[in-house]
């Protein structure tokens, strides 16, 4: 692994070219550009507070419930766009791959990079969101803000560890993508993306929240929504589990690198 990072350090301006490519690309692609990676979540938001709130009339413990989903939408969008992407990543730059020698993790790499990126920026329109509210619901601005760099570290490993498993099996098995897709949705709805941690039955909580999501999601509610630090034991699984991904899609990475140029 050592040598990987001198080889991705010595590559950084190759990975930053690649990560400011992914960025011009998004802002260039409509008229909106870079505004619809966050348009989207909260027209998500607005659906699901229509469909709980409105309809199903739930989701009244979590004041704010629209800040309580768009905490979860844009964690969940800047992850799955990273596991999307990292499918096809090597395929769709095979004239690269094929004409000259670099290593190759800086690829999705970069997308785990820019999709962090955005997600930062995603964090200032929800705290934006959270002030609006003013201190009524514990949402005032809050120096605890900047622990959000804690579970977005977390966040980022972890997407960039499964971008590097699905990379590599996405050169081998051309209908990944589609499956892929398919399991982001249901992983969604099995995580805590329209409810917390407290609604799940006292008896399955401690399976549930082997799912990192769970207290990714949750950690994010509590600096954002209460403005105060996230428990450790919210984070302790994420962070462990983000560690374990990343070392499997390393050795898996590399283990099939060399024949990557004979299959994108």
């Amino acid at each position: 692994m050592r040598s990987t990072l001198q080889g991705l350090w010595k590559r950084r301006h190759l990975l930053w070219i690649l990560v400011s490519s992914h960025l011009k690309r998004s802002s260039r692609s409509s008229a909106l550009g870079l505004m619809w990676w966050f348009i989207d979540p909260l027209l998500m938001a607005g659906v699901y507070y229509v469909v709980v709130v409105a309809i199903f009339k739930r989701g009244g413990s979590h004041q704010p419930y629209v800040l309580f989903l768009v905490c979860s939408l844009f964690a969940w969008k800047s992850f799955s766009d990273t596991v999307s992407a990292s499918v096809i990543v090597l395929k769709r730059q095979a004239p690269i791959i094929k004409a000259v020698s670099f290593p190759m993790a800086v690829l999705p790499f970069s997308h785990a990079i820019a999709d962090t990126i955005f997600f930062g920026f995603s964090l200032v329109v929800a705290a934006g969101i959270a002030s609006a509210y003013g201190p009524t619901h514990g949402t005032w601005p809050s120096f605890a803000y900047l622990l959000l760099v804690v579970p977005t570290a977390i966040q980022m490993v972890l997407a960039a560890g499964v971008a590097l498993i699905l990379s590599t099996l996405g050169v081998f098995f051309t209908d990944l993508q589609n499956i892929v897709r398919h399991l982001l949705r249901i992983c969604f709805y099995l995580g805590p993306g329209l409810y917390d941690l407290d609604t799940v039955p006292e008896r399955f909580r401690g399976l549930y929240q082997l799912n990192p999501f769970a207290g990714l999601m949750t950690s994010y509610r509590e600096i954002i929504m209460q403005g105060k630090a996230p428990e450790a034991a919210h984070l302790l699984v994420p962070g462990v589990l983000a560690v374990l991904v990343f070392a499997v899609g390393y050795v898996l990475f590399r283990r099939y690198e060399g024949r990557f140029v004979q299959y994108v």
